[in-house]
């Protein structure tokens, strides 16, 4: 086995296909290479090469129910069920999918292209105490993360 490439380091690698003994000292090392001249690495197999954040002091956020204990991530994953299954009730079989997908997929291009978050937001909300709003295209807009938050569970009847 290999050693850990970041300096100071003296564990043996984890993985044949990385030059590192753990995620962390993967993302240290894209940071100090940056500052410190260190050399890119790529991995051992077909020559992909490590991602390198743009900003430094950027540390990958972890998942969010991995921090917490485990009766948190039990209720977190009951709300995550929960929400899954009133938003597939909410979605009648005559639904198109595809468009339903696209807008996502779109919204998601926005945020890489602008660097603003945006959000797929619901016109007529799904989770409304007087309402129920379809999961369908035409109920569906795209708005930005502080607009989404701004709207909240609201929506205009006119």
């Amino acid at each position: 086995m290999d050693i850990c490439a970041l300096p100071g380091c003296d564990k043996s690698t984890k993985n044949w296909r990385t030059h590192f003994c753990c995620i962390s000292h993967a993302g240290k090392y894209s940071a100090l290479s940056k500052h410190h001249g260190l050399p890119k690495l790529t991995s051992k197999v077909v020559g992909i090469k490590i991602r390198v954040s743009k900003d430094p002091a950027v540390k990958p956020q972890p998942k969010k129910y991995k921090d917490k204990t485990p009766a948190q991530q039990g209720k977190f994953i009951s709300y995550l069920v929960e929400r899954r299954k009133k938003r597939d009730k909410s979605m009648p079989l005559w639904a198109d999918k595809n468009a339903i997908q696209s807008i996502y997929i779109k919204a998601r291009q926005l945020t890489k292209e602008t660097g603003i978050k945006y959000e797929v937001d619901h016109i007529i909300p799904s989770n409304h105490p007087l309402v129920c709003g379809l999961h369908v295209e035409s109920n569906l807009q795209i708005l930005t993360e502080t607009d989404n938050i701004i709207k909240s569970n609201n929506f205009i009847t006119e």
